[in-house]
């Protein structure tokens, strides 16, 4: 039996007519004097993502509660009918693409209430959304939580050198057209890549050949624009020399092999030669490190590498975490990766029970030394 068709998401071109008038008025940035864009300042895939997001609130509520839709964007909001969305998150109806029903994570449920605040209140900002306000920090809260994984007890310089290690052995028992050694050297290329350059997976995802990977007589220059940096702030950077050679070896020779004589501009090229989407790259970072590692390392997992690598092994220059990881203060940095405090602290209990468990050793030898003599002389 073919599973119900559910319309998950409303596109653009489906919303209401004032919804869409709304979302032109406070995303507009065309007149610099305009105070009505309070959304403005997003970037593309911000814009892209609140859009997606209150395309399914709409989706819901045309679905679940279709009369609303001819009320004021504001009036639709209510308690229950954002009870009954986060009951359908967490239980999802069956589509094509996803033949059980299925829930989201509690990252993506934040998501999704936080981008229904967010953009219902620059449509009616003289509305009282504080009763909303609190249910998206309370789902931020547990997302968080969610997120907060043990430490992961990989350093940066262990990833770095076990992805060069496995870049020569790939080079050197490489034959001619094996499409697996392609595979696999890319794989170690873009590990490496992002161990030694910890952006977002937005950032590394669209890295191109064309305009930022810059071949350079010393080497190569990465360019990230202001559209792949969450601070908006652009940057470039020089690429480890370490990984110069590999890089070289994989844009002359491997990612030749994996086009095929097909032509893309992307970096990352799959086995069929096409640009590699944002889940694979994903997905062949979580694979690889898993075999080795026994634990899943996402792409976000590498950035709390490099900040808890420069903590524990640097912490006279920790300061550098906020500019390696963009982020406009040490606030984030601090709060969502660097784990070394918490560390050295284990380690110094760890000292303390040691010496405990030598000390209370120590004392149980002289007490039986001292009852052998005792049997001695008696």
């Amino acid at each position: 039996m073919t599973p119900p068709k559910h319309r998950l998401y409303l596109p653009f071109d489906a919303w209401p007519k004032p919804d869409r008038t709304l979302w032109r008025a406070v995303t507009s940035t065309d007149d610099p004097l305009e105070d009505t864009a309070t959304c403005g300042h997003w970037s593309e895939a911000t814009r892209a993502m609140r859009m997606r997001c209150y395309g399914e609130w709409l989706s819901y509520l045309a679905r679940n509660h279709p009369e609303t839709l001819a009320r004021p964007c504001g009036e639709r909001v209510t308690r229950e009918r954002v009870r009954g969305y986060l009951d359908e998150m967490s239980g999802r109806p069956s589509t094509l693409l996803h033949p059980h029903s299925y829930a989201l994570s509690p990252t993506s449920t934040a998501i999704h209430i936080v981008s229904l605040l967010v953009v219902i209140r620059a449509f009616e900002p003289d509305s009282d959304w504080r009763w909303l306000s609190r249910i998206s920090r309370l789902l931020q809260t547990r997302a968080a939580a969610e997120l907060r994984k043990p430490y992961l007890g990989v350093s940066a310089s262990r990833l770095f050198q076990w992805a060069l290690s496995n870049l020569d052995v790939v080079q050197a028992t490489d034959s001619p057209q094996d499409l697996a050694s392609a595979i696999s050297f890319r794989n170690y290329l873009a590990i490496g890549l992002l161990v030694a350059c910890p952006v977002r997976r937005r950032a590394f995802c669209r890295l191109d050949v064309n305009q930022r990977v810059e071949r350079r007589a010393s080497g190569f220059l990465l360019h990230f624009p202001i559209d792949d940096m969450k601070d908006r702030k652009p940057r470039t950077v020089p690429l480890h020399g370490r990984l110069v050679g590999p890089m070289d070896h994989y844009l002359r020779n491997y990612r030749a092999r994996l086009l095929s004589g097909s032509h893309s501009s992307a970096l990352w090229i799959t086995q069929s030669g096409e640009p590699m989407a944002e889940h694979s790259i994903y997905g062949m970072i979580v694979r690889t490190t898993e075999v080795e590692f026994g634990a899943r390392l996402t792409m976000h997992d590498f950035r709390k590498i490099a900040a808890t690598s420069i903590a524990e092994y640097d912490p006279a220059h920790a300061g550098i975490i906020r500019e390696i990881l963009g982020h406009s203060t040490m606030t984030m940095a601090d709060y969502h990766y660097n784990q070394a405090g918490s560390l050295k602290a284990i380690k110094r209990y760890q000292e303390v029970v040691a010496g405990i468990r030598k000390g209370a050793a120590d004392r149980r030898g002289t007490k039986r030394r001292g009852s052998s003599r005792s049997l001695t002389t008696a």
